[in-house]
């Protein structure tokens, strides 16, 4: 046999290091299936090693399981649901993993029995062998083939590929059951996946072929169509097509009935998936006052999962849900389904990048205003010909009344309204709908109307903009004669920070509670916003320029008032999301809210971090605009919404960044709050400054603290009991974060003595988690003044503090702070020289930082793994893992970190040159 051939060239130069050439691992209730793996492997010539077969009556369990971990060259895992629960088997897994985390060498090889989700570390770089469904012999052969691929590295075929051409013409040239070619059924219900971080729809083409009027883009279709069809022409498939074009000139549009034609065709068999990036703001005003963050793929792993594996549950963290998406995708290549994911809004290569399929099979549209975006193939749109628009001005009218033919009968006026709108297709369905609600209108009329507004509003220079303009104008009066409150909802949209708002926003802003969903929607049937979600709205970007305008001509007692109500109610909804998340998404106990030994939920803390992320754009938006900076004249009673909003914004920032944006908002805070005479919330917002300040590895973070932990000080000097617990609780978390400044500035004998008294004062109030962090940052500095010392005899004095703080917060179901204290438990086992145990910590932290979604934490883990792996000589592998921590380090901001990360990571990279020479 080929394979035997293979084993004996082989020979036994390496056996004498490897005893093995595979180990088995499964959990008790796969037996069946690991020894039906294990028994092809030996059939064909490899050494297996299995506990079922190995493990006999005399054999010593502890030493043989370690035996199997160094001396077999790779790990075969049977993994199923009760893998991934079995504790057994963990160490077997993680230890070949963590040797190899980026599949260099193949050590690990997984090996898919049922379709139960799975951790990211498994399948995020390292692609599986799945057995799930198949027959016997094709789940031999495919076993079998994984395992050649894997010794060889790659899956080049022995024959050349058939020419892709012949394959296009059969496919084109074989129609199903009477001569139809195979299709979908247009009748299937529409499933949507929304969550607070974006939205997926799956499409239903009869929707898309229902929505708006489309015409005049047969062109552009077809050439859809044929980059989209399954067998397209030329050596390589064009997986990538970006649409591209101003707004409102119906990129999405295009997209969409592309998309939809090519579903009915039966070209995506697995679904076609529509997501909004969100990638251009309302304008440039709004995307500098609002810090508006357009969406990415951690937004969309979710909901994507949602819909493509509809049986299984989303994992938790981004970075499981990265590695459980290619893997859905993966699984769909191989099944022949297809799917096309259309990527809307897309204002940088950025935002799509991971979102990219590797399979040639699936498809990707993009739509977005930048000619030249990324290196994909660019159809670029300019506005409809006189004929077309007319034609969409016939169909708008005729829709509402099928007799309705005066674009046909006044042909030369109608021509005159598209030249008028240059063509764009939002601008010709506004005034074709304000025609439609008059009937006996004459078209002329409005094209006099529409040349009015042009000249007065000529001050609108930018030709997008007056089109838009002098299109609205009319539509925004017929509004005003007929419903002057939603009229006045328009005017006041433009003072929410970003162009979505929610239902319950836009009803704070009107202050009309019962009639605000009306509003919304007869501004919604005049095209002057559109519907994102339930209870979520949009205002049109060529819309929103025109609303800031009208919203000018508001008195501006009516404008201030209206933006309080906003800003109050965003200051509600985000205290009372951080509140439910509690310490889980702070890291610490507020002295406003006292010490708490009550388990947070974790479900709390994502569904906050979701809403947060959400509304994001919104919230900062109304920190910058609530002190002044972008409305005129801001009021007095705005400081305290802004600082209660700041300090409800400090877990999110925190976990989530950018940290520079933080810091300014902590510095506003503690600006307007001394302003209000609270000392409190000065205090508060003093700390989260130098915690942020601290992150970014500025040196201003021990002033800010110690400024801090004197005014609580000051606080406690004269309260009462209570009063001086909450001011005690301030200054444990002000010397807390000291002590952290201090260790990292290497100054151990200070630190030694502030965190001291932190843990004293932790204790005196009773706060479990102050206790557990100040625990492990005992830990942090004792380990430090042992480096310093150079010497390892005192190491168990920082070991004793990282366990207790460790035992602690698993007490509290604290992950992250779980995952805080291995990584410190790795840096001191690193340091005592066992490289191995160093090595099983910061693994175990990286699976818990990945679990909660600490981008910090994750990247102190692949920092620490990749040192370990420098250590024993694994200069590719520490590449790849200091390389995987560097960029986690640049989407925070940890720029100090970074500038530390490099060094060993040049190092690293020399040593890797070297032993290549």
């Amino acid at each position: 046999m080929r394979r035997d051939g293979e084993m004996r060239q082989r020979g036994s130069a390496d056996a004498e290091t490897f005893r093995w050439d595979f180990a088995v691992s499964y959990a008790d209730s796969d037996k069946p299936w690991a020894e039906w793996v294990a028994w092809h492997l030996e059939d064909v010539g490899y050494r297996v090693h299995i506990e079922a077969w190995d493990v006999v009556a005399g054999t010593h369990r502890p030493a043989g399981a370690h035996a199997v971990l160094t001396q077999a060259r790779r790990l075969v895992a049977v993994v199923s649901e009760n893998y991934l629960v079995a504790d057994r088997v963990q160490t077997d897994w993680l230890s070949f993993w963590a040797a190899d985390p980026g599949g260099l060498s193949r050590a690990l090889l997984p090996v898919r029995v049922d379709d139960s989700p799975v951790p990211d570390l498994l399948f995020a770089q390292i692609a599986p062998v799945s057995l799930v469904g198949l027959g016997e012999d094709e789940a031999r052969r495919r076993l079998l083939d994984a395992v050649d691929a894997a010794l060889a590295g790659r899956v080049k075929p022995s024959v050349p590929p058939p020419f892709p051409a012949a394959s296009a013409q059969a496919s084109t040239s074989s129609p199903g059951p009477e001569g139809k070619k195979p299709g979908r059924d247009p009748s299937r219900t529409r499933v949507d996946s929304t969550s607070a971080e974006g939205r997926v729809t799956r499409l239903r083409p009869d929707d898309a072929l229902a929505a708006d009027v489309f015409v005049g883009r047969g062109r552009e279709t077809g050439e859809l169509l044929g980059l989209l069809a399954p067998a397209a022409h030329g050596a390589r498939p064009v997986t990538v097509v970006s649409v591209s074009g101003m707004g409102g000139i119906g990129k999405t549009a295009l997209a969409l009935r592309a998309a939809a034609d090519a579903d009915t065709r039966g070209y995506f068999p697995g679904g076609v998936y529509v997501t909004d990036l969100q990638g251009y703001g309302a304008g440039p005003d709004r995307g500098a006052l609002g810090g508006r963050r357009s969406s990415g793929p951690a937004h969309v792993y979710g909901p994507l999962l949602a819909l493509l594996r509809p049986d299984d549950p989303v994992p938790q963290s981004p970075m499981e849900q990265h590695g459980a998406y290619h893997q859905a995708l993966t699984v769909l290549a191989e099944r022949g389904q297809p799917v096309l994911l259309v990527l809307d809004n897309v204002a940088d290569p950025g935002q799509i990048v991971d979102l990219l399929p590797r399979q040639q099979a699936h498809r990707v549209l993009v739509t977005t205003r930048d000619l030249g975006l990324g290196d994909f193939y660019g159809l670029p749109l300019a506005g409809l010909d006189v004929g077309a628009g007319v034609e969409v001005v016939d169909e708008v009218l005729r829709r509402r009344r099928p007799a309705d033919r005066r674009a046909t009968r006044q042909s030369e006026s109608a021509r005159r309204l598209v030249d008028l709108c240059w063509g764009l297709p939002l601008a010709l369905r506004i005034s074709a709908a304000l025609l439609a609600e008059v009937p006996s209108r004459p078209i002329g009329e409005l094209v006099a109307d529409l040349a009015d507004a042009d000249n007065r509003l000529d001050h609108l220079d930018d030709g997008r903009q007056s089109i838009v303009a002098r299109v609205l104008e009319p539509s925004w009066e017929h509004v005003r004669g007929h419903d002057p409150g939603a009229a006045e909802l328009f005017q006041l949209l433009a003072l929410n920070p970003s162009p979505e708002i929610s239902t319950a926003a836009a009803t704070a802003l009107s202050g009309q509670r019962q009639a605000a969903r009306g509003h919304l929607h007869t501004l919604q049937r005049a095209h002057l916003i559109s519907w994102v979600a339930t209870n979520r709205w949009r205002v049109p970007d060529p819309v929103a320029l025109y609303a800031a305008r009208r919203c000018a001509d508001l008195e501006s007692e009516v404008r201030h008032r209206a933006f309080e109500r906003l800003l109050a109610h965003y200051q509600k909804e985000a205290t009372e999301q951080a509140r439910c998340a509690g310490w889980l998404l702070l890291r610490h106990n507020r002295p406003t809210s006292g010490p708490s030994t009550e388990l947070a939920a974790w479900a709390a803390r994502e569904r906050a971090l979701a809403w947060f992320t959400l509304e994001e754009p919104n919230l900062l938006g109304c920190v910058w605009w609530g002190d002044g900076r972008g409305l005129p004249g801001r009021l007095p009673s705005w400081r305290r919404y802004v600082v209660d909003l700041a300090a409800a914004l400090t877990g999110y920032l925190r976990n989530n960044g950018p940290w520079l944006v933080a810091a300014e908002v902590h510095r506003l805070a503690a600006d307007l709050a001394t302003g209000l005479g609270d000392r409190t919330a000065q205090g508060i917002a003093l700390n989260d400054l130098g915690v942020t300040y601290r992150l970014l590895g500025d040196e201003r973070a021990l002033l800010v603290l110690e400024q801090a932990r004197r005014i609580f000080v000051g606080l406690g000097r004269f309260a009462r009991r209570s009063g001086r617990a909450a001011a005690r609780l301030g200054e444990a978390n002000a010397l807390n974060e000291t002590a952290i400044v201090l260790n990292e500035a290497g100054r151990h004998e200070e630190a030694l003595g502030v965190i001291s008294r932190a843990l004293r004062l932790y204790r005196w109030v009773g706060d479990p988690l102050g206790v557990a962090n100040a625990s492990k940052n005992l830990g942090a500095t004792r380990y430090g003044l042992v480096r310093d010392a150079r010497g390892g005899a005192s190491l168990t004095s920082a070991r004793g503090p990282l366990l207790a703080a460790l035992d602690q917060y698993q007490q509290l179901d604290d992950r992250l702070g779980a995952a805080e204290a291995r990584n410190h438990l790795g840096r001191l086992a690193r340091r005592a020289g066992d490289v191995a145990s160093a090595r099983q910590e910061f693994v175990q932290a990286l699976v818990l930082a990945q679990r909660v979604g600490s981008t910090l934490e994750e990247a102190r883990a692949w920092w620490g793994i990749g040192d370990c792996q420098a250590d024993v000589g694994e200069n590719g592998g520490a590449s790849y893992s200091l390389e995987r921590a560097d960029r986690l380090l640049a989407r925070i901001g940890a720029t100090t970190a970074q500038d530390r990360l490099t060094a060993s990571l040049a190092e690293v990279r020399a040593a890797s040159m070297s032993s290549r020479q």
